[in-house]
Parts: structure tokens; C-alpha cells; sequence
């Protein structure tokens, strides 16, 4: 059972830039939210090509 402030999902393919936790823990704290969520692309290792992600969280 986890426990803490906000809980974070890294899978074990993913690639993230080493200070995200921390950015989003400030903005988390800074804009009072309840969940953080992330801009995702995909990655295709034959090409090392990134492309964006279609399912992500897009503002309204």
C-alpha cells in the first residue's frame, strides 16, 4: 500500500528527464493540484524516433 504525499507511475520503458518528479512536485504544490499529468511521446527504438503520443491529457 503506498503512502505519501502524490504517488508517481514510472514504467521501466519509460525515459523522463531526471528532475521531473521534483518539477512536478513544485508545480503540484505551487498550483494546490491533486494529480499531475505529462505530455507523452513515443519512442520507436528501430528509427530512434520520437513521436507524440495521441492519448495524452490535452487543455480545453
Amino acid at each position: 500500500m503506498a503512502r505519501g504525499e502524490y504517488l508517481s507511475f514510472l514504467d521501466s520503458d519509460d525515459f523522463f528527464e531526471e528532475n521531473m518528479l521534483e518539477l512536478a512536485y513544485t508545480k503540484a504544490k505551487e498550483d494546490d493540484a491533486d494529480i499531475v499529468v505529462f505530455k507523452a511521446d513515443l519512442y520507436w527504438n528501430d528509427s530512434d524516433y520520437f513521436e507524440s503520443a495521441p492519448w495524452y491529457c490535452k487543455k480545453s
